[in-house]
């Protein structure tokens, strides 16, 4: 049974997983319980109580490094590549022509704008994967 996906970056995928989340392995605690009629049972809790500063260090650096910074780093990115997209071109046609240079702009820009709105849409989509 192999790791890889379609795009061949399965083990990849496992890795990050893992590193994402080997910090909490460490604050977790198993104990067992006896349960009368059940038996023994292995209970799994949190280590840090939740209004220790531990905890709160921990939980927004977290937040901040696995969610904030990656938002601003799309945000900037995709600003860019707007930015690069959208902005006006020096035409290709000679002065003088000033029909043919608009339309063509016109069109340089709904092209733009098309190919931006495409990847937008694969980045989104792919985001659910």
């Amino acid at each position: 049974m192999s790791t890889k996906d379609e795009n061949g970056c399965g083990s990849l995928k496992i890795t990050f997983k893992l590193a994402l989340s080997q910090f909490r392995f460490f604050l977790t605690n198993t104990t067992t319980i006896c349960v009368h009629g059940v038996g023994n049972i292995t209970k799994c809790s949190f280590r840090l109580r939740r209004d220790s500063t531990e905890y709160l260090v921990l939980f927004f650096a977290d937040l901040m490094l696995f969610y904030v910074y990656p938002l601003l780093l799309s945000i900037v990115l995709y600003g860019l590549i707007a930015k690069a997209l959208l902005s006006k071109t020096k035409s290709k046609f000679p002065m003088g022509r000033d029909d043919l240079r608009s339309k063509a702009a016109i069109k340089t820009n709904q092209s733009r704008v098309q190919v931006s709105i495409m990847i937008w849409t694969l980045c989104t989509l792919s985001s659910y994967n």
